[in-house]
């Protein structure tokens, strides 16, 4: 399972945690060393994809002059990281 921001993709399989940028591993972000759930791993992995864009939507969002857009900016990050789902 692969989620990227445009700068590079996070990979989660068999308990590893990976960035990949052009197919080539940059370097492994983490390991799991007890228990491993594809689905959990998969989640981290959009997770940590969606972190920067994450901030940036939650920064507008605290501003006092936050606007609509800025809203459905945030929602839509909340997507990306659920994997789609609104």
């Amino acid at each position: 399972m692969g989620a990227g921001n445009g700068e590079g993709s996070i990979f989660a399989y068999n308990g590893r945690i990976r960035l990949e940028l052009g197919g080539t591993t940059l370097y492994p972000i983490a390991q799991i060393g007890c228990g491993w759930n594809e689905v959990e791993d998969e989640a981290n992995a959009r997770l940590i994809a969606a972190a920067p864009e994450m901030l940036a939507a939650l920064q507008s969002l605290a501003h006092p002059m936050a606007s609509d857009e800025d809203l459905q900016n945030a929602l839509a990050v909340i997507a990306k990281v659920k994997g789609g789902e609104a």
